[in-house]
Parts: C-alpha cells; structure tokens; sequence
C-alpha cells in the first residue's frame, strides 16, 4: 500500500471520527429536552443519555478508530513486506 493511500485513509477514518463525535456531541444536547419526557430511574431520559450515552459511544468510537488503524496498518505492514519479496 503506498503512502499516499495509506495516508488518505487515515484521514478519512479520523474525519469520520470527529464526525461521529461532533454529531454526539451536539445532538444529544440539542434532542435532551425532547428525551426527557422518559425517565430512567428517577433521572429525565435526556439526561442520562446526556451524561452516560454520550461517554459510551465516545468510548466506541475510540476503540472502533483503534481497531480500524490496527487493521490497515496491518495491511500496509503485510502490503510492505510482499513488496520486497517479490
């Protein structure tokens, strides 16, 4: 995989990322009003989704990005060394 791919994707996937976690960030806060018509416990829905939902996508995305980057270096790794043997 030559560098420039490798490094597109990279980017990609981080944008995707920030993305996710923009959406998150903004969207629970703006749709908590509208959540807390429900109750969880004795807490208004919105919010726990505000408090303890956002954490656990936060955290998804972080090992989501992580096992996604394992993989392609993986495959830039493998890309490499089937480069030199041939």
């Amino acid at each position: 995989m030559r560098a420039r791919v490798y490094w597109r994707r990279v980017r990609l996937w981080t944008v995707l990322g920030l993305v996710l976690w923009f959406g998150v960030t903004l969207g629970v806060s703006w749709w908590s009003s509208a959540l807390d018509v429900w109750r969880v416990g004795r807490m208004p829905a919105g919010y726990w989704w505000a408090t303890q939902g956002a954490i656990a996508v936060y955290l998804l995305i972080i090992v989501g990005h992580g096992w996604v980057m394992d993989r392609l270096e993986r495959r830039c790794a493998e890309a490499e060394s089937g480069a030199r043997v041939s």
